[in-house]
């Protein structure tokens, strides 16, 4: 972003500055746990089973999708089991069905998309079914980074250097049915699908966008409804683009820009009656952030409530407290992540209930989990 843009963006953080209901003291985010072994180097994702019982993370230094036991009640992890192999080369995300029979893993140096089925009784997982770029279908596969599951788990999506892949799943195989590729879809970084299972939004870092795509819900195909462009003249802060995420109730649209350089932001978008987006606010380092050096992963509380950037560079989470009407964040503090350590904070996941809080921190190579606990601020 260039200096007349930031000059811009400024003024646009001041005139969506945030106007959140007034509310009690948010709760406090207490450390309860670190989880690591030598198994899970670089560690960069984390994500829990929907029966809240088990936890995955996928660690792309070790080759492997690790899996841990979890006590609903003192949310603390235990490690179970690891999954390693050639096809998981430089496993770097991992994801679950909602139905909890499958997870979901993609492996930028094997370049493939990985399906393991699950035990729904002990968590253990076990090799499936894989895709390979190249494979019938599948030949615009380049170093996959992130994949979603639809909310019905028939299908999935992943994003890679060319852009987007779509399969259907069909009793745990993959079967190619889209490639989403043109040059606003370089270098993608993350892809979510919606929780009213409509759309589906992917981040670019190499085109510096945001791309919306609405799902056919019986074939799984997407058609782009809109392309939202760092500098545009809609948004000036996608450049450098992360990760994206979605609000319970679908409505509204976050992101988070810096992992691999560009703008240290958080933006909010609106989504309209045809599905296309409106921005609602913009915040920067410095301006509406403090402690975004590297943002990556960003999440919002299933009880919708909150806002969770992860910065890697400085290795922070920050926490944005968040209005539900209008969707406008504003930050109430950041944690550092265990020792200060850089790459750090990558990817986090919540539970159920959004009391526990999960996050990969990736050179120090373990999970760690906090709790929200009530209590005024000091």
């Amino acid at each position: 972003m260039n200096t007349i843009a930031k000059a811009s963006a400024i003024s646009l953080a001041l005139a969506f500055a945030p106007t959140l209901a007034t509310a009690a003291d948010p709760p406090l985010l207490k450390w309860l746990d670190i989880t690591d072994h030598e198994e899970m180097k670089s560690v960069t994702s984390i994500v829990l089973s929907p029966d809240q019982k088990h936890a995955y993370a996928a660690a792309f230094n070790s080759d492997t999708i690790n899996t841990f036991t979890r006590d609903p009640q003192s949310g603390r992890l235990k490690p179970l089991d690891i999954v390693t192999s050639e096809e998981l080369d430089c496993a770097v995300a991992a994801r679950i069905t909602n139905d909890g029979k499958y997870v979901g893993a993609v492996s930028f140096k094997a370049n493939t998309v990985a399906i393991l089925k699950r035990d729904a009784d002990t968590g253990k997982l076990t090799p499936h079914h894989v895709v390979t770029g190249g494979d019938l279908g599948a030949e615009s596969l380049d170093f996959p980074i992130e994949l979603a599951f639809s909310q019905d788990s028939k299908f999935v999506y992943v994003a890679g250097m060319r852009g987007i892949n779509a399969f259907r799943l069909e009793d745990g195989k993959l079967k190619p049915i889209q490639e989403v590729t043109d040059d606003t879809t370089s270098s993608g970084r993350s892809i979510v699908v919606s929780p009213d299972n409509k759309y589906v939004y992917g981040g670019f870092k190499g085109s510096n966008s945001l791309v919306v795509l609405k799902r056919d819900l019986e074939k799984g195909t997407l058609t782009t409804v809109q392309t939202l462009v760092d500098e545009d003249g809609a948004t000036t802060a996608l450049q450098g683009i992360s990760y994206v995420a979605c609000s319970p109730d679908s409505k509204f649209v976050y992101t988070n820009s810096g992992r691999f350089g560009g703008d240290k932001a958080v933006a909010v978008f609106k989504r309209e009656d045809k599905g296309t987006l409106k921005v609602v606010q913009e915040l920067f380092e410095g301006e509406g952030l403090d402690g975004l050096d590297g943002g990556n992963e960003i999440g919002v509380t299933p009880d919708g409530s909150f806002v969770y950037a992860l910065a890697s560079n400085s290795d922070k989470l920050l926490r944005l407290q968040r209005d539900k009407t209008t969707g406008k964040l504003k930050q109430i503090g950041a944690v550092t992540v265990g020792d200060p350590i850089s790459p750090g904070a990558a990817g986090l996941c919540f539970s159920k209930d959004s009391v526990f809080c999960y996050v990969a921190d990736e050179k120090a190579s373990a999970i760690v989990t906090y709790k929200h606990v009530t209590g005024k601020k000091k």
